[in-house]
């Protein structure tokens, strides 16, 4: 807040770097996937550690850290991040319950009382500017909506959109700031950049587009006969879909109850194995590919699951 240090993460530390000689210290210990930091006034940083974690504090002096904010289950949380120290102390940040830009929101927390409001339910990186406004990113648009009272909610008036288009990043990250004047800086994004094709590609590189609309596809994961393909595809949730070749259809196949994401094939092509975001936690799930059944939980450890 005074200008003479800036707070950054590595692989495994939460730094600080002193402007004036170049001088690094180590502040504390992180996990190697951090999501976003704030440092008060009365030097304390609050931070998201990793992924599927609440918000954490450590004085920027170094110490031991403790948690900030408490992940609640009985509204599907896995992840607090992007935060911001507001003037009266509350922290601004996003509320995950899954991956899909449906399942962000944004909230204002006391630390002192630990009580959140809801602000937004949709929305990422969260940032309350001079004007009186909260702005945020949804995908690669931004929006501000007014907010006079800090110990209000917002404003009745409807959010703005605004003209500049920052990219989003993976994990939620807007790539823009706005100083204490009002001078926005940004990364240039846009919604183009979300149309996109399925391609085969040949060893001559020649490219056959597949008849399919265009979306948002993340990944794409070939049957073992390569006959059918498991599409993941970004909308307000992330979802899969199958794709048959022979017949040119895409039809859902899970595509409900949270994201589903890392599809993979049993050698027999019979099932697919996928993590799932479902009532707060991650875990991988498994469902028949001809339709003939529903989907079932493989794994009950909670946290982080990866295919």
């Amino acid at each position: 807040p005074d200008g003479q240090w800036i707070g950054f993460f590595t692989n495994t530390h939460l730094k600080k770097l002193a402007v004036a000689s170049g001088a690094v210290q180590n502040v504390t210990a992180v996990f190697a996937e951090p999501r976003g930091g704030a440092w008060t006034p009365d030097g304390t940083i609050y931070y998201a550690p990793h992924n599927v974690a609440p918000l954490w504090k450590v004085s920027a002096a170094g110490g031991t850290p403790v948690a900030a904010t408490q992940l609640d289950q009985t509204r599907s949380e896995i992840s607090h991040r992007w935060p911001q120290v507001v003037a009266d102390g509350s922290l601004l940040f996003s509320v995950w319950s899954g991956p899909g830009p449906d399942e962000h929101a944004i909230v204002k927390h006391d630390p002192v009382a630990g009580v959140s409001r809801l602000l937004t339910p949709t929305g990422d990186t969260p940032r309350f500017v001079p004007t009186g406004h909260l702005v945020y990113a949804r995908l690669d648009a931004l929006f501000a909506a007014p907010w006079r009272d800090l110990t209000k909610g917002l404003d009745d008036a409807a959010p703005i959109p605004l003209p500049e288009l920052p990219r989003m990043e993976n994990e939620g990250a807007a790539d823009y700031v706005v100083s204490q004047n009002g001078t926005l800086a940004y990364v240039a994004g846009g919604p183009a950049r979300y149309a996109q094709r399925v391609v085969w590609v040949d060893r001559g590189g020649r490219v056959e587009p597949l008849p399919l609309p265009e979306k948002d596809y993340e990944a794409v994961a070939l049957s073992p006969d390569a006959q059918r393909a498991v599409l993941q595809i970004r909308e307000g949730a992330i979802g899969l879909w199958l794709y048959d070749f022979a017949r040119r259809t895409l039809t859902p196949f899970a595509t409900a109850s949270g994201s589903s994401q890392g599809a993979v094939w049993t050698p027999d092509g019979r099932r697919i194995v996928y993590r799932g975001t479902r009532q707060g936690m991650r875990n991988l799930y498994w469902k028949p590919t001809d339709g003939s059944g529903d989907e079932e939980r493989l794994t009950t450890k909670p946290g982080v699951v990866h295919t």
